[in-house]
């Protein structure tokens, strides 16, 4: 059960310890110290019992997480860090942590500090029943204006493109059943991970549930592909030409 007018708000609040949860989150990072800091200053504030979050150095040109992680070398609870060399996508790094996850579901979000990781706990704490074919996908709210538009925009034409009602589908926090990376070697591994996800949990009819969550502006930095609207173009023109080989997928499950 979850309450679908409960709007989950990057408050800092306390959270409750959490104990024998049956997810851990993955959060890749890329070239994003500052960002990376203070998600980790939270995190370990927390003084979580066991490891939830997975922390991805996605191939950053430095190695400044691990070493700003040596901080907390003696304490080290709620969360581990891992690093590629080389940059996999933001839906790659997902993948390879999915491998290192060791519950029954797996949680992800971006890095960049919009989201508070302790609303992200509260987010999926909250909710009761996970499913073995259960989606949950977060319904952002409290974005900027051009950044509702943008994502208004997109959803109409996927929709129509797709002939599948897709609305926000780079929402996060999303959790799945692990058993889900398990469906082909082909999911994408950019920021198409996300809209993939969502249209194979729709075309399957599965169950999917959206509750709200606030967002806030990023704290450090800018997004590393965001920079105009040749790149969103380009994702939506990506995303269109995908549907064949999405479909393929699917049918083959």
């Amino acid at each position: 059960m979850w309450n679908s007018k409960r709007i989950f708000r990057s408050s800092g609040g306390n959270i409750n310890k959490l104990n024998n949860v049956n997810f851990q989150i993955v959060v890749p990072f890329y070239n994003e110290i500052e960002n990376y800091k203070k998600f980790l200053d939270i995190v370990d504030s927390m003084n979580l019992e066991e490891e939830i979050f997975i922390l991805l150095d996605n191939g950053s040109d430095k190695n400044d997480m691990e070493i700003y992680s040596n901080k907390y070398k003696n304490s080290k609870k709620g969360w581990r860090l891992v690093r590629v060399e080389e940059n996999l996508g933001f839906g790659g790094g997902i993948i390879h942590c999915s491998k290192l996850v060791d519950k029954n579901f797996i949680g992800w979000m971006p890095g960049n500090m919009k989201l508070n990781p302790k609303d992200v706990l509260n987010f999926f704490y909250n909710i009761e029943n996970y499913e073995e074919n259960l989606l949950i996908k977060a319904r952002r709210v409290s974005r900027p204006v051009s950044d509702s538009l943008k994502t208004k925009l997109f959803g109409w034409i996927v929709t129509i493109f797709f002939r599948s009602y897709i609305y926000d589908a780079g929402g996060t926090p999303n959790l799945v059943d692990k058993k889900f990376f398990n469906i082909s070697d082909s999911i994408p591994n950019d920021f198409r991970f996300d809209i993939f996800v969502y249209y194979y949990y729709k075309r399957k009819k599965y169950r999917i549930i959206r509750p709200k969550i606030a967002y806030t502006k990023r704290l450090y930095g800018k997004s590393h592909w965001q920079n105009g609207i040749l790149p969103e173009i380009k994702l939506t023109l990506d995303t269109l030409k995908s549907k064949k080989s999405w479909d393929e997928i699917i049918k083959n499950n």
